[in-house]
């Protein structure tokens, strides 16, 4: 697996303006495959919407998109996460150049637990709107649910996210880190807090039609 872009930088290989939005050299490339238009991140994204909405078999548009399923929507699409997350680099990595051991450390294990959460949050949805699908009210899945097993996931999936960040950004246990900011760096409750916000955002923009096999199947 090919190594993060602030390690190489760290290791003395390119710069760290490749690291971050809007990025360069093979990072940019992994994220927007501007050759075979095929390997990028945004690539992969964007051609599994197409195939969801528009070219999959069973592709169906919901009607509750008000901007409908089209390549040129897919491709806004695309651009409003690719935004989102581009936010949250330059909070990750708030000390690149400089960066000591357990700095690096702490902002590398930053990144990845909240990667997870995010994709874990969207499952806990998820699965309470394919339950719901079979009989259930999936108004109790969306946020703020109120359904027990999902509320369970979510709160176990948020604690689970905030330890794995405390553990090595605590200043206690690695007297250098965390990294120094000009601020406190977030803690694990905090970056938790803010991928709620983000993906609770989308969950009623993408499930708008729920319980529609549109989306479940």
């Amino acid at each position: 697996m090919r190594e993060p872009c602030v390690v190489s930088f760290w290791k003395g290989l390119g710069s760290m303006f490749d690291c971050l939005p809007a990025y360069a050299s093979s990072t940019a490339l992994c994220v927007n495959d501007t050759v075979y238009g095929l390997k990028g991140a945004e690539n992969k994204f964007g051609a599994a919407l197409n195939k969801a909405r528009i070219t999959g078999p069973g592709a169906n548009c919901p009607e509750c998109y008000a901007n409908g399923c089209t390549p040129t929507e897919t491709d806004n699409v695309v651009a409003q996460y690719e935004s989102q997350f581009d936010s949250f680099m330059p909070a990750f990595f708030c000390e690149i150049a400089g960066a000591n051991p357990a700095e690096q450390k702490c902002e590398l294990n930053t990144a990845k637990p909240v990667a997870k959460y995010y994709a874990t949050r969207n499952k806990c949805y998820y699965r309470c709107l394919v339950d719901a699908r079979s009989g259930g009210d999936t108004t109790t899945c969306l946020p703020p649910a109120t359904d027990p097993d999902t509320i369970v996931c979510l709160n176990a999936a948020s604690a689970k996210a905030a330890r794995q960040i405390e553990k090595y950004c605590n200043a206690t246990l690695y007297p250098d880190s965390p990294p120094d900011c000009g601020g406190p760096y977030p803690s694990g409750a905090i970056w938790a807090h803010l991928i709620d916000l983000v993906v609770d955002a989308y969950i009623p923009q993408i499930y708008c039609a729920s319980p529609s096999g549109a989306f479940l199947d």
